[in-house]
């Protein structure tokens, strides 16, 4: 499908707009780590998620973002030995069409990435 620019904007301006809204939303990820010490979490546009479930002091949720805020790999990794840590997609949205994914055992970890509409583990 081609979209034509509107006719007040020259078509280089036009192709440059988008390309910077494009690198924009791309820069919206935020290459680095948080780490997860409470037994509920949201997800922020890190690329790196630590969750420490020995200091939560039992099992954690962690609640991804949309798909579509999201256009890299995530990592999220459990640290500890105290309780399982469920990944939940946001709202409906599903995790190889399940609507969660637990990691059950010291260090295990995914690694997931968006196609626009559902979390896939990569």
């Amino acid at each position: 499908m081609i979209i034509d620019p509107p006719p007040q904007i020259n078509v280089f301006n036009w192709i440059w707009q988008k390309w910077l809204f494009s690198l924009s939303e791309w820069i919206k990820f935020e290459g680095s780590t948080e780490t997860v010490i409470t037994t509920t979490h949201t997800a922020g546009l890190k690329q790196t998620v630590l969750v420490d479930d020995d200091t939560a002091g039992g099992a954690v949720t962690v609640t991804l973002p949309k798909v579509i805020n999201v256009n890299r790999i995530m990592h999220i990794k459990k640290l500890g030995t105290t309780g399982n840590v469920t990944l939940d997609g946001d709202g409906s949205e599903t995790i190889d069409g399940s609507t969660t994914h637990a990691l059950t055992a010291q260090y295990q970890s995914v690694s997931i990435m968006s196609s626009g509409t559902e979390w896939h583990i990569v």
